[in-house]
């Protein structure tokens, strides 16, 4: 017996309600109080009846308790393996991907493609990103592939908090969520339209840390096509250029080279996305068999259960145990629309409702959800809540949200803030055309 011990003692907290539920039907028999005397003496049982019942409703619900807390005294051994096939999916959404070259546009083929491709991961774990001028997590590692394809179909540059083109930000957050999975190895595919040499040097150098694949499937054309934003316009430059989006498949093929993946160009059929299922081991079962055995405890509870059902015989008699499952149901099942919300939190984490919310355009619900503090600052500088932006965003010091705080505090007419926070964001990237254009506009409007 020195190996005795409860798998879940927190189980015992159950004693707690069992005990205030066992007083609460010994009170419910003191009904002599509010009954004529001669009357209470006829309907109620007799006191030792009364304590007996007490007394098997009290073994039953200790019996009960201890066996939900997993008493075990024994071992046995089980040979050691573990799954490590993952990947994740890395989705494009800077604001050249409305070009038209490809038609409809190449974010209408990332998402058709994006879909035809996530039913094949039928092994393993997948995980969602989406990047322009940073890069989120859309989903962490998961086996449900349909809340991965709704998640895609609803994705677009506009909703993305910071503008931009930052695909080794994208292949970073792919590495750490596989990481913080507790992996060392996986699968990263790529879905871009460019990558320029910057972000390649940085995609080879986080490859190298570990033994990650990237595959590459690359959308667009040499030639290019203008950027048609949502609102029809087209995207200029700050001297009025109109800006062509032109695919450079140089560095994507390189990207795929180092990561001793697959590169392949869009296809208006599905040849695309059956060479990269073909030359990948996204169907492979990759498990490591570690040729070693681990001690598992046993749990030896359900032992106790035909002492549990021989306790509850009596009571059947009187219907005690009747009332006991009905005040059981009173205490924990009583409809409300908090057990709800606890259930919606069962299947999705904060950022994936804050994310829904932003899709809807409920700025401030998702505000309240998100716990990425970038997501949290766009929705709710979307939301008017320009305060509460330059909250979320005080103490980070890259130049996204440098930028981003520049723009929350001109919102808020703090300007000499906002000049400040564009001085920063140039100081560390000179050739930044936002930051330099929102910082020309904020200085003339301090001169008026």
């Amino acid at each position: 017996m020195s190996n005795f011990e409860f798998l879940y003692p927190e189980a015992f907290w159950l004693l707690i309600p069992l005990t205030a539920i066992i007083m609460w039907l010994k009170s419910t028999t003191a009904n002599s109080q509010v009954i004529a005397s001669h009357l209470a003496a006829a309907m109620a049982d007799k006191p030792s009846n009364s304590r007996r019942h007490y007394g098997w409703v009290a073994l039953l619900g200790v019996i009960i308790t201890v066996s939900l807390a997993g008493p075990s005294f024994e071992k046995q051994a089980i040979p050691v393996s573990q799954s490590e096939n993952a990947r994740v999916l890395v989705l494009d959404m800077s604001r050249s991907v409305y070009a038209n070259d490809i038609k409809p546009s190449r974010l209408a083929q990332i998402k058709y493609k994006a879909q035809d491709l996530l039913p094949l991961f039928n092994q393993g774990q997948t995980g969602l990103v989406a990047y322009a001028g940073d890069a989120y997590t859309l989903s962490p590692l998961t086996t449900d592939s349909a809340t991965l394809a709704n998640l895609v179909q609803n994705l677009s540059p506009e909703i993305m908090p910071i503008q931009g083109a930052r695909a080794d930000l994208g292949v970073k957050q792919a590495i750490s969520i596989m990481k913080q999975a507790g992996l060392s190895q996986g699968e990263i595919v790529l879905f871009a339209d460019d990558l320029d040499t910057q972000e390649l040097e940085q995609i080879k150098a986080q490859l190298s840390e570990g033994n990650w694949t990237l595959s590459v499937l690359a959308f667009g054309t040499s030639a290019g096509a203008p950027i048609q934003l949502s609102d029809g316009s087209l995207l200029t430059t700050n001297s009025g250029k109109t800006v062509i989006a032109k695919t450079q498949l140089g560095n994507l093929r390189a990207a795929a080279r180092a990561g001793n993946g697959q590169f392949e160009k869009y296809r208006h059929d599905n040849q695309d996305i059956a060479n990269l299922v073909s030359e990948s081991s996204f169907d492979a079962v990759n498990t490591n068999v570690k040729g070693e055995e681990l001690e598992a405890k046993i749990n030896n509870g359900f032992w106790l259960l035909p002492l549990a059902l021989l306790c509850a015989l009596p009571l059947f008699r009187k219907g005690v145990i009747f009332s006991f499952i009905a005040v059981m149901f009173s205490f924990g099942f009583t409809p409300n629309h908090a057990q709800a919300s606890v259930l919606d939190s069962a299947f999705s984490n904060a950022n994936q409702r804050g994310f829904s919310a932003f899709q809807e355009k409920d700025y401030q619900r998702a505000s309240q959800e998100f716990k990425d503090t970038q997501w949290r600052a766009a929705a709710q500088y979307e939301s008017g809540d320009y305060e509460g932006a330059i909250t979320s965003l005080e103490g980070h010091s890259d130049t996204a949200s440098l930028y981003n705080l520049g723009n929350a505090y001109a919102q808020n007419g703090e300007l000499d803030k906002a000049i400040a926070s564009y001085q920063k964001v140039l100081q560390q990237e000179p050739e930044n055309a936002d930051a330099k254009y929102n910082l020309d506009i904020v200085q003339q409007q301090q001169q008026q």
